[in-house]
Protein backbone atom coordinates (compact mmCIF):
# COMPACT_ATOMS: atom_id res chain seq x y z
CA UNK A 1 0.00 0.00 0.00
CA UNK A 2 1.15 3.55 -0.83
CA UNK A 3 4.40 2.37 -2.47
CA UNK A 4 4.91 5.43 -4.63
CA UNK A 5 8.18 4.21 -6.13
CA UNK A 6 7.21 0.60 -6.80
CA UNK A 7 7.56 -0.06 -10.55
CA UNK A 8 7.33 -3.86 -10.66
CA UNK A 9 6.69 -6.90 -8.52
CA UNK A 10 6.76 -10.67 -8.94
CA UNK A 11 4.03 -12.31 -6.88
CA UNK A 12 5.15 -15.77 -5.65
CA UNK A 13 3.32 -18.71 -7.19
CA UNK A 14 2.14 -19.94 -3.78
CA UNK A 15 0.12 -16.79 -3.01
CA UNK A 16 -3.63 -17.49 -2.93
CA UNK A 17 -5.05 -14.18 -1.62
CA UNK A 18 -4.21 -10.60 -2.52
CA UNK A 19 -5.54 -8.65 0.44
CA UNK A 20 -7.22 -5.27 0.98
CA UNK A 21 -5.27 -2.26 -0.32
CA UNK A 22 -2.35 -4.51 -1.35
CA UNK A 23 -1.33 -2.24 -4.25
CA UNK A 24 -3.39 0.85 -3.47
CA UNK A 25 -1.83 4.22 -4.33
CA UNK A 26 1.05 2.58 -6.22
CA UNK A 27 1.59 5.46 -8.61
CA UNK A 28 4.46 3.92 -10.60
CA UNK A 29 3.06 0.39 -10.92
CA UNK A 30 1.70 0.24 -14.46
CA UNK A 31 1.40 -3.50 -15.10
CA UNK A 32 1.15 -6.68 -13.08
CA UNK A 33 0.72 -10.42 -13.62
CA UNK A 34 -1.51 -12.33 -11.21
CA UNK A 35 -0.25 -15.91 -10.82
CA UNK A 36 -2.49 -18.90 -11.42
CA UNK A 37 -2.88 -19.89 -7.76
CA UNK A 38 -4.49 -16.61 -6.65
CA UNK A 39 -8.11 -17.30 -5.70
CA UNK A 40 -9.18 -13.98 -4.15
CA UNK A 41 -8.46 -10.43 -5.25
CA UNK A 42 -9.40 -8.44 -2.16
CA UNK A 43 -11.36 -5.26 -1.71
CA UNK A 44 -9.66 -2.13 -3.00
CA UNK A 45 -6.60 -4.18 -3.98
CA UNK A 46 -5.51 -1.66 -6.64
CA UNK A 47 -7.42 1.36 -5.37
CA UNK A 48 -6.24 4.61 -6.93
CA UNK A 49 -3.18 3.02 -8.52
CA UNK A 50 -1.96 3.81 -12.03
CA UNK A 51 -2.25 0.24 -13.25
CA UNK A 52 -2.70 0.14 -17.02
CA UNK A 53 -2.48 -3.58 -17.70
CA UNK A 54 -3.30 -6.60 -15.56
CA UNK A 55 -2.67 -10.15 -16.77
CA UNK A 56 -4.21 -13.22 -15.17
CA UNK A 57 -2.34 -16.45 -15.78
CA UNK A 58 -4.43 -19.61 -16.28
CA UNK A 59 -6.41 -18.97 -13.21
CA UNK A 60 -8.08 -20.28 -10.06
CA UNK A 61 -9.42 -16.81 -9.31
CA UNK A 62 -13.00 -16.96 -8.02
CA UNK A 63 -13.62 -13.63 -6.24
CA UNK A 64 -12.89 -10.01 -7.12
CA UNK A 65 -13.63 -7.85 -4.10
CA UNK A 66 -15.54 -4.58 -3.84
CA UNK A 67 -13.69 -1.70 -5.46
CA UNK A 68 -10.73 -3.85 -6.48
CA UNK A 69 -9.90 -1.39 -9.30
CA UNK A 70 -11.68 1.64 -7.87
CA UNK A 71 -10.33 4.90 -9.32
CA UNK A 72 -7.77 3.15 -11.53
CA UNK A 73 -8.10 5.87 -14.12
CA UNK A 74 -5.33 4.54 -16.40
CA UNK A 75 -6.86 1.08 -16.88
CA UNK A 76 -8.13 0.73 -20.46
CA UNK A 77 -9.12 -2.95 -20.65
CA UNK A 78 -9.32 -6.15 -18.66
CA UNK A 79 -9.75 -9.87 -19.41
CA UNK A 80 -11.49 -11.49 -16.44
CA UNK A 81 -10.78 -15.21 -15.99
CA UNK A 82 -13.72 -17.51 -16.67
CA UNK A 83 -13.20 -19.07 -13.21
CA UNK A 84 -14.58 -15.95 -11.47
CA UNK A 85 -17.93 -16.54 -9.73
CA UNK A 86 -18.26 -13.29 -7.79
CA UNK A 87 -17.47 -9.69 -8.68
CA UNK A 88 -18.10 -7.13 -5.96
CA UNK A 89 -19.64 -3.67 -6.09
CA UNK A 90 -17.89 -0.69 -7.69
CA UNK A 91 -15.04 -2.83 -9.02
CA UNK A 92 -14.53 -0.50 -11.99
CA UNK A 93 -15.96 2.72 -10.55
CA UNK A 94 -13.88 5.71 -11.53
CA UNK A 95 -11.97 3.82 -14.26
CA UNK A 96 -12.51 6.69 -16.65
CA UNK A 97 -10.40 5.26 -19.50
CA UNK A 98 -11.82 1.74 -19.35
CA UNK A 99 -13.17 0.78 -22.78
CA UNK A 100 -13.16 -3.00 -22.72
CA UNK A 101 -14.22 -5.69 -20.25
CA UNK A 102 -13.95 -9.30 -21.41
CA UNK A 103 -14.96 -12.56 -19.76
CA UNK A 104 -15.39 -15.87 -21.59
CA UNK A 105 -17.22 -19.13 -20.92
CA UNK A 106 -18.70 -18.10 -17.59
CA UNK A 107 -22.05 -19.36 -16.30
CA UNK A 108 -22.69 -16.33 -14.05
CA UNK A 109 -21.32 -13.38 -16.01
CA UNK A 110 -21.68 -12.35 -19.61
CA UNK A 111 -21.15 -9.34 -21.86
CA UNK A 112 -23.69 -7.37 -23.84
CA UNK A 113 -23.37 -3.99 -25.54
CA UNK A 114 -19.90 -3.72 -23.94
CA UNK A 115 -21.47 -4.04 -20.46
CA UNK A 116 -20.72 -6.68 -17.83
CA UNK A 117 -23.83 -8.52 -16.56
CA UNK A 118 -24.43 -10.97 -13.73
CA UNK A 119 -27.19 -13.59 -13.73
CA UNK A 120 -28.63 -14.45 -10.31
CA UNK A 121 -30.35 -17.76 -10.99
CA UNK A 122 -31.87 -17.97 -7.49
CA UNK A 123 -33.58 -14.59 -7.79
CA UNK A 124 -34.22 -15.02 -11.51
CA UNK A 125 -32.80 -11.64 -12.41
CA UNK A 126 -29.88 -10.14 -14.28
CA UNK A 127 -27.79 -7.22 -13.04
CA UNK A 128 -25.78 -4.76 -15.08
CA UNK A 129 -22.55 -4.66 -13.09
CA UNK A 130 -20.50 -2.15 -15.04
CA UNK A 131 -20.61 0.05 -18.10
CA UNK A 132 -17.05 0.95 -19.20
CA UNK A 133 -16.68 4.66 -18.54
CA UNK A 134 -14.18 5.15 -21.36
CA UNK A 135 -16.62 4.19 -24.11
CA UNK A 136 -17.35 7.25 -26.24
CA UNK A 137 -20.93 6.34 -27.15
CA UNK A 138 -23.23 9.25 -26.33
CA UNK A 139 -26.58 7.44 -26.34
CA UNK A 140 -27.39 4.43 -24.14
CA UNK A 141 -30.61 2.40 -24.35
CA UNK A 142 -31.96 -0.63 -22.50
CA UNK A 143 -35.36 -2.01 -23.55
CA UNK A 144 -37.72 -4.79 -22.53
CA UNK A 145 -35.64 -6.62 -19.96
CA UNK A 146 -38.23 -7.31 -17.25
CA UNK A 147 -35.70 -9.14 -15.07
CA UNK A 148 -32.88 -6.63 -15.48
CA UNK A 149 -31.52 -4.68 -12.53
CA UNK A 150 -29.08 -1.84 -13.14
CA UNK A 151 -26.66 -2.27 -10.26
CA UNK A 152 -25.13 0.22 -7.87
CA UNK A 153 -23.04 2.92 -9.61
CA UNK A 154 -22.97 1.02 -12.92
CA UNK A 155 -22.62 4.24 -14.95
CA UNK A 156 -20.52 6.24 -12.46
CA UNK A 157 -18.14 8.71 -14.15
CA UNK A 158 -19.36 7.96 -17.70
CA UNK A 159 -18.50 11.39 -19.03
CA UNK A 160 -19.33 10.62 -22.66
CA UNK A 161 -22.99 9.71 -22.14
CA UNK A 162 -25.40 12.46 -23.17
CA UNK A 163 -28.77 10.67 -23.39
CA UNK A 164 -30.09 7.59 -21.59
CA UNK A 165 -33.31 5.72 -22.42
CA UNK A 166 -34.41 2.85 -20.16
CA UNK A 167 -37.67 0.93 -20.51
CA UNK A 168 -39.36 -2.12 -18.99
CA UNK A 169 -36.71 -3.20 -16.50
CA UNK A 170 -36.91 -4.32 -12.89
CA UNK A 171 -34.90 -1.68 -11.00
CA UNK A 172 -32.24 1.00 -10.97
CA UNK A 173 -29.99 1.15 -7.91
CA UNK A 174 -28.31 4.12 -6.24
CA UNK A 175 -25.57 6.40 -7.54
CA UNK A 176 -25.91 5.23 -11.12
CA UNK A 177 -25.32 8.44 -13.01
CA UNK A 178 -23.09 10.32 -10.58
CA UNK A 179 -20.36 12.37 -12.25
CA UNK A 180 -21.76 11.82 -15.74
CA UNK A 181 -20.83 15.40 -16.55
CA UNK A 182 -22.23 15.51 -20.09
CA UNK A 183 -25.54 13.80 -19.31
CA UNK A 184 -28.45 15.92 -20.50
CA UNK A 185 -31.49 13.61 -20.43
CA UNK A 186 -32.74 10.37 -18.85
CA UNK A 187 -35.94 8.87 -20.25
CA UNK A 188 -37.46 6.17 -18.02
CA UNK A 189 -40.53 4.10 -18.85
CA UNK A 190 -42.05 1.34 -16.71
CA UNK A 191 -39.18 0.85 -14.26
CA UNK A 192 -40.56 -1.08 -11.28
CA UNK A 193 -38.11 0.23 -8.67
CA UNK A 194 -36.17 3.47 -8.75
CA UNK A 195 -33.74 4.05 -5.86
CA UNK A 196 -33.03 7.37 -4.18
CA UNK A 197 -29.88 9.19 -5.24
CA UNK A 198 -29.70 7.63 -8.69
CA UNK A 199 -28.12 10.82 -9.99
Amino acid sequence: EDCNNLTGITIPFGVTDINYYAFAWCEQLFSITIPANVEILGQLAFYNSNIKEITFQTSKLTHIGDGAFLECDELTGIDIPSSVINIGDSVFRGCTKLQRIYIANNQNYWLGSACLFFHDYDANKATLVAYPAGITTQNVSFFVHPDLNIGWAAFWDCDYIVDVEISFIRSIEQMNFCYCDELMSIDLDDVKYFANDVI
